[in-house]
């Protein structure tokens, strides 16, 4: 065999092991999931009131989601990054940190999935970080909510 048979064939086992590759905890594109948030959360610095919310994935921009509550007309889209976890969770969630009445959205885990999505530390997330830290008060708690 020739060696430019062999590189064809090794070229194409690889983009094959590529293209099956597992892509990582997604909500699928187009999909929605709803949570209640029974309270007023920042993501990206934008303050959205209490309710229902929808999450949605684009498939043109796989880590950009957009969470949404029409009755309240609040919605933003936003952009995660991938993040391992240790431990695989039963449901898809949301998970927020909670500064005394603050809360921030950090974190998207899906069901059955190792890693899930996280959201950049906001600014305003890092002040109370600090805050907390100096008074040893209102310190970080984590509060996880259903999808469905």
């Amino acid at each position: 065999m020739s060696n430019k048979f062999i590189s064809i064939t090794l070229s194409c086992f690889l983009l094959s092991l590529l293209i099956a590759a597992p892509t990582g905890a997604q909500i699928p594109a187009g999909a929605t999931e709803r949570a209640v948030i029974p309270f007023d959360f920042v993501v990206r610095g934008k303050t959205l009131p209490a309710g229902t919310y929808t999450l949605r994935r684009f498939e043109e921009m796989p880590r950009t989601l957009e969470i949404e509550n029409p009755s309240a007309h609040s919605h933003i889209m936003f952009e995660t990054e991938p993040l391992e976890r240790r431990n695989v969770t039963r449901t898809d969630e949301l998970v927020f940190h909670r500064y005394g009445d603050t809360y921030f959205l950090r974190q998207i885990r899906i069901a059955g999935e190792e890693e899930g999505l996280e959201i950049a530390t906001s600014r305003a997330e890092r002040v109370l970080q600090n805050q907390s830290a100096k008074n040893n008060m209102n310190r970080q708690e984590t509060l996880a909510i259903a999808l469905n």
